[in-house]
């Protein structure tokens, strides 16, 4: 009985070599697995961290090429189309300098075309225009100041002047003018003088009574009515 009882404590238990050896042989592959897992990345961990590390490189370089590129890109449109504020401005400065010196030109050929086509025309030959020519608009109002060998109405105690007018259109209630009085070179006062009504193109005489003891006068205005 005894014999039993120890035969089955052994199989039970680890008192046998057999079973201590198995013991301590799962003890060692236990201990080798714990330091399997433990070690540091093997040859593949390595390939594959190198790998990463590659791409990431790349991948960098790269997106920094194309930022360089575009930056390259804008710059050298700027400089090829003078977009610059500076360079803007100065080209803004130069097209209006020019423009305004293009109006001026235009004007003075305008002028010098409307004179030419006036003073060719036998209505108003000998006569000055009154007013600017333009490109648009021809002068309507001719005039000359008569000599003094005429006689003035006789309210004009102070004397008169008298010009031969003509208009290029109708002036149905006569042709105004205003004229400033001159004496010893200072303005000493205006007065209005007035036609009868004019035809087109019909020459007439026109009498500026004066006010003051004068020596001269200056044509201020003349209107067609």
């Amino acid at each position: 009985m005894a014999g039993d009882l120890g035969d089955e404590h052994g199989e039970r238990g680890v008192s046998t070599p057999e079973a201590l050896l198995q013991l301590l042989a799962d003890h060692r592959q236990g201990t080798e697995r714990r330091r399997v897992r433990s070690r540091p990345l093997g040859r593949r961990g390595l390939k594959i961290a190198l790998l990463l590390a590659i791409v990431v490189a790349i991948a960098l370089v790269a997106l920094s090429v194309l930022i360089w590129g575009n930056f390259t890109h804008l710059g050298s449109a700027g400089a090829a189309s003078g977009q610059t504020p500076s360079a803007s401005a100065k080209t803004g400065a130069r097209a209006a300098a020019s423009k305004s010196v293009g109006a001026a030109t235009a004007v003075r050929k305008a002028r010098k075309t409307a004179a030419r086509h006036t003073a060719a025309e036998p209505w108003h030959l000998g006569l000055s225009a009154w007013g600017h020519p333009t490109k648009r608009r021809l002068p309507d109002i001719y005039f000359r100041w008569m000599k003094s060998r005429f006689s003035c109405a006789w309210y004009a105690s102070d004397g008169c002047w008298k010009a031969k007018v003509v208009t290029r259109r109708v002036c149905p209630h006569g042709l105004t003018v205003v004229v400033e009085q001159m004496q010893n070179g200072e303005p000493v006062g205006t007065v209005v003088g007035s036609s009868r009504p004019l035809a087109a193109e019909t020459p007439a005489v026109l009498e500026v009574d004066a006010n003051h003891a004068n020596d001269g006068g200056r044509v201020e205005s003349m209107l067609c009515n």
